[in-house]
């Protein structure tokens, strides 16, 4: 069997046979002495019928999937055949279409003309082991689109019919074919989607299948769901991870559905519940975070499946209340029986900001079960931060005087930060804490920013830095014993490394002009009177001798290498710069004219012509594949009007039966989008004296492919350029292309 995708099971593996049927009561009959008869009301088949029935949901388009999701999976139980999974195409650029096949029993022909276009009417309408039972998700599709197409496998048989609306606005369906078929038993819902809607069915798609307890195998897309991060799991419940503490909605996930629960819809049948027992459900509803899992036919839901249905005493009312008490009792007993016991004062104030911090993940439990008592030596410590005064008295520092005057703390806790006096300890949840001491008056500051500048910015330590003037250190040290510190994290500032002496600058040299450009700027031009030609300015500057500087040889006001202008080559000569990081971190490069040479005997000067030519020659190779792409893409552009045709009416390579053609022609589709996208470097190849060579196979062989257009299709495609737009005439070429595949 599958595995459940909520965090614990339910009952077993597989929903169990619970109550779905949507009751129907009956009044007792009427005695009157009115002599004429009674007449019922009745509902009108008319387009605004169909149309408010099929558009009452909140997101009538993630309503589509969701719903026929679950018809599917609701047929896969009746079927028993729920060891495999139903399928669904995301629709993609190549492949704009949206269906879900599943495996279930299928409908018959008698089925679906009279239940499968009935509202209201359903085939699960007797049924307690089903999502659906109204009669209205099948109808789903209408919300989007006025045409879909519906196969039934059912008996050795396959039925197809076209589903639409009508010139009024009706919904209509008629039968397409039938023929007999071996496939799987099942139904499959298919139509067609906008590109520019392609990714809002993405989205759609996740968040309608993310609840689900039995997930579909997605198609035509990667579909990556939300981790569901939780807490505590316990019998039919689970507490979220969250750190918001203003975030505390409860939800009822029941079948393959997630229901948000409303504490002020139940509040009535909360405060009947006495003190006690109202105060514990409202907190658990109020601030739980939970996530409680029923059977399906345990909560009574709308009839568009978005949200509950409360009555003071009705099943979902005493459902939701009955999970809430059990859930916060077993919670409680979780919880306490989870928390570290620390073995230090230090590692009990650490506990503490961890439960019961402000911001913390677990905060919200407070709310919940009460603060969570941290204990250590049997005292309970009721606070994650402690005063240095308060240590000293705890510590029995303190005799006659009231304070130790020699003692100072400081803080910092950024490797850029201030050193900082403070007057408390802060044992952080999630912060590594480290201890710096000197016995002398004055802190060696520059050993100190030395060493912190050696440790991760990213998850960089509180560092607490104390001068102690007692014999030894022993104000400091009584702190350490007090809390526990382990010698590991404790340091002495006299005991770290000396920093490395920094020479200085021996010589400067400095000019009133000299070109130079940004080059994050130069190679993020996107036209041509943007390129790093014309992004070059002239400033005064002060070189440095200790500093790198990176240049190009400069004539007047045009680059140079050797007697060559460079100026149309140095966009792409900067992005290859960049692209191997020989630039170190720099963003300036300079132009060297005459007057500067006597630049050039200051600091390290690297040419970064130079630099890219030693590189495009150890790769030869790859810049000579390269080369001959950009001519390879010349020549793929010569199928332009083939292009055109592809172009123009995409749903024509779809309809080629034959797998081959199908795939020779999404390849060139493909590498002809590529090619339009290539960007011609002739004149940088021919600097470095790189000339075109094939290494690896083309992405498609021209000649082949010529070989195929004229000869296997006889100039066809040609014939039908300039009725490319007439889709009567594509799908004749399309049957053209399929019959020449079959009789060849």
């Amino acid at each position: 069997m599958l595995d459940f995708l909520y965090p614990i099971p339910i009952v077993g593996d597989v929903p169990t046979k619970t109550i779905m049927i949507i009751s129907e009561t009956v009044s007792s009959p009427i005695v009157t002495n009115i002599p004429s008869a009674p007449s019922r009301f009745k509902i009108k088949a008319s387009a605004k019928a169909f149309k408010i029935l099929s558009g009452f949901y909140s997101e009538p388009i993630l309503a589509i999937p969701r719903e026929l999701g679950a018809n599917a999976w609701d047929s896969h139980v009746k079927k028993g055949n729920t060891d495999r999974m139903f399928e669904v195409h995301a629709p993609n650029s190549m492949e704009p279409w949206f269906s879900i096949r599943d495996f279930g029993t299928g409908l018959s022909a008698e089925d679906i003309d009279t239940i499968y276009t009935t509202y209201f009417e359903s085939t699960k309408t007797g049924e307690n082991d089903s999502d659906g039972c109204m009669g209205l998700g099948s109808k789903t599709p209408f919300n989007y689109t006025d045409n879909f197409n519906v196969t039934s496998w059912y008996n050795g048989r396959k039925h197809v019919y076209s589903c639409f609306i009508d010139e009024t606005g009706s919904p209509n369906i008629v039968h397409i074919a039938t023929e007999d078929s071996a496939d799987h038993s099942g139904l499959e819902v298919k139509f067609g989607v906008k590109l520019s809607d392609i990714s809002m069915w993405v989205d759609k798609i996740t968040r309608a299948f993310e609840p689900f307890r039995f997930r579909p195998v997605i198609k035509g897309a990667s579909i990556i769901y939300p981790e569901r991060e939780y807490l505590y799991k316990g019998k039919n419940w689970a507490l979220r991870k969250s750190a918001n503490t203003y975030s505390h909605g409860c939800n009822a996930f029941m079948g393959n559905y997630c229901y948000p629960i409303s504490s002020n819809a139940l509040r009535t049948a909360i405060y009947k519940l006495g003190p006690v027992n109202s105060n514990l459900v409202e907190s658990a509803l109020n601030n739980g975070s939970f996530d409680f899992f029923f059977n399906i036919g345990d909560l009574e839901v709308a009839p568009n499946k978005e949200q509950l249905q409360y009555e003071d005493d009705n099943s979902t009312t005493r459902a939701i209340i009955h999970a809430a008490i059990d859930a916060t009792k077993e919670l409680k007993s979780m919880v306490m029986n989870s928390v570290e016991i620390p073995t230090t004062l230090w590692e009990a104030m650490e506990l503490e900001d961890k439960y019961n911090s402000y911001g913390s993940v677990y905060y919200s439990l407070r709310n919940i079960i009460g603060n969570i008592p941290i204990k250590f030596n049997n005292k309970e410590v009721n606070s994650s931060r402690i005063n240095v005064t308060t240590v000293h008295a705890d510590a029995k520092l303190l005799s006659v005087n009231t304070s130790l005057p020699l003692f100072q703390l400081y803080a910092i806790d950024s490797p850029t930060g201030k050193l900082r006096r403070s007057s408390t300890y802060y044992a952080h949840k999630d912060r590594k804490v480290l201890f710096f001491y000197t016995n002398g008056g004055r802190i060696k500051i520059a050993r100190f920013r030395h060493f912190i500048k050696s440790l991760s910015a990213t998850n960089f330590p509180i560092c607490y830095v104390i001068t102690d003037l007692s014999p030894g250190a022993a104000t400091f040290f009584a702190h350490k014993k007090h809390f526990g510190w382990a010698d590991s994290i404790v340091m002495e500032i006299e005991a770290l490394p000396k920093p490395p002496v920094v020479p200085r600058a021996k010589r400067t040299a400095s000019t009133d002009e000299i070109w130079y450009a940004e080059i994050p700027a130069t190679i993020s031009a996107t036209s041509y009177n943007n390129s790093a030609h014309y992004r070059w300015s002239r400033r005064a500057e002060t070189i440095d001798s200790t500093k790198t500087y990176y240049y190009v040889d400069y004539f007047y006001n045009e680059a140079m290498w050797g007697d060559k202008k460079i100026k149309h080559q140095l966009d792409n000569i900067l992005r290859e710069f960049v692209s191997y990081k020989l630039n170190e971190g720099q963003t300036v490069v300079y132009g060297i004219n005459k007057k500067n040479q006597n630049l050039l005997k200051v600091g390290k000067w690297v040419n970064i012509v130079a630099e890219v030519k030693k590189v495009v020659i150890k790769n030869k190779e790859k810049y000579e594949e390269a080369y001959h792409l950009e001519n390879y893409y010349t020549q793929i552009h010569e199928h332009s009007s083939l292009y055109k045709i592809f172009f123009n009416y995409k749903g024509l390579i779809s309809n080629f039966e034959n797998k081959e053609t199908k795939e020779l022609f999404q390849s060139f589709m493909a590498v002809y989008n590529k090619a339009g996208k290539a960007e011609s470097l002739e004149d940088f190849y021919s600097l470095f004296g790189i000339t075109a060579k094939k290494h690896t196979d083309d992405p498609i062989d021209l000649d082949a492919l010529k070989n195929v257009l004229n000869k296997k299709y006889m100039g066809i495609f040609d014939a039908f350029e300039e009725y490319c737009y007439d889709n009567t005439k594509v799908r004749t070429l399309a049957n053209i292309i399929n019959f020449i595949d079959k009789n060849s």
